[in-house]
């Protein structure tokens, strides 16, 4: 399953339901993969509240490597037998979900599977849709993100019916929200550094806004495959001097960040499943500019949390930055409906409590 040290909305979330989960007196044990990839230097100290099993599945099922397929279904069939779950709750679409089931069968654990679905692959090949299919006989629940995703999964797989439930990601909320202030004049962006996150967009975009606003600054939180190349993008621009590349921040460390700021920028070029950054920069009372795909018109609120653009339009970018500078005091205000919003909508402790009653329905019912 996806986990930390690995950086991705996936691996944070599943960090911090496991952390909740133990905080509130359930026993857990994640089956996570093992450190190839990993992105973090060291696992959060948190990790000590639960039981964490590192798995060989790394390159599973790729030149024929069955070796390591063999290795980390013995140690998941050991890791259920000493665990003895109620419920068994999956984060990914993919061959480590048929190796937990192959792990249940030999260790003969099997509890319900819960499969929450973050997100769906950019495309679908015969391999990809033969794990999915595989899912679709197996699993007892499949969860859905946010209601562009349900409405996606129903279509592609109309066979789950009343299996397919709907729990929409939460956020942690700051007790004390940084207040923004119309003399900021710097641009936060987050997460993972990928083609379909749309920051070399962006990056063309804030070009343009220093064209006539020289006193912004961009300010980049995160890391991944496209790193090199936007910050190639950037010299080539000539906004070096205006763009700081912080790589991974810790959440104490991005709260200073946000306190720095006075909105976030959301440009993905993808169907975002959910988009934890801008549910995380309302929480923190941040107004949020994003592309209007996926589930982010389901949080954004254009002209009143934020501002919705065509994906991949930088031009649509460079409006809304330009009418910003203008008028900063606009996304100061967008910034504190942002967080009342986030209050009502995607406060963490009811996605975990939501999380607890299908556990208790699941292990209750036995599944199917």
């Amino acid at each position: 399953m996806p986990y930390l040290p690995i950086m991705g909305g996936r691996e944070v979330f599943v960090h911090r339901l496991a952390s909740s989960l133990a905080e509130r007196g359930h026993e857990v044990t994640v089956l996570a993969p093992d450190f190839k990839g990993a992105t973090l230097d060291s696992l959060p100290s948190e990790e000590s509240s639960f039981r964490v099993v590192r798995l060989p599945l790394s390159g599973l099922f790729v030149e024929g490597r069955a070796v390591e397929a063999r290795a980390a279904t013995a140690l998941a069939a050991s890791a259920l037998q000493a665990a003895a779950p109620d419920v068994v709750h999956a984060h990914n679409v993919g061959p480590d979900l048929m190796v937990l089931r192959e792990a249940m069968t030999r260790s003969r654990v099997v509890p319900p599977i819960a499969l929450t679905v973050h997100g769906l692959p950019l495309t679908m090949d015969s391999g990809r849709w033969s794990i999915a299919r595989y899912a679709e006989r197996v699993v007892d629940a499949v969860v859905a993100v946010s209601e562009a995703t349900l409405a996606e999964i129903a279509m592609r797989a109309p066979a789950l019916g009343e299996r397919l439930v709907l729990v929409r990601n939460g956020v942690p909320l700051p007790v004390d929200p940084p207040a923004a202030q119309p003399l900021m004049r710097a641009l936060l962006v987050f997460g993972r550094l990928s083609t379909e996150k749309g920051v070399a967009c962006l990056l063309v975009a804030f070009s343009i806004l220093l064209a006539s606003e020289p006193e912004w600054r961009l300010v980049v939180a995160g890391d991944g495959p496209e790193r090199a190349g936007l910050e190639r993008l950037a010299r080539h621009l000539g906004i070096s001097d205006h763009v700081e590349f912080t790589g991974w921040l810790d959440q104490a460390s991005l709260l200073e960040r946000l306190r720095e700021c006075l909105l976030v920028a959301v440009p993905s070029i993808w169907d975002e499943p959910f988009g934890l950054v801008a549910a995380e920069a309302h929480a923190a009372a941040r107004a949020v500019l994003a592309t209007r795909t996926g589930a982010l018109p389901e949080i954004v609120q254009d002209g009143e949390t934020g501002w919705l653009v065509p994906p991949g339009d930088p031009l649509a970018l460079a409006s809304v930055l330009r009418s910003v500078a203008e008028d900063p005091a606009i996304a100061v205000a967008h910034g504190q409906r942002a967080r009342a919003r986030a209050e009502q909508e995607f406060g963490w402790n009811g996605c975990v409590t939501a999380y607890e009653r299908l556990y208790e329905r699941l292990a209750v019912g036995g599944g199917r």
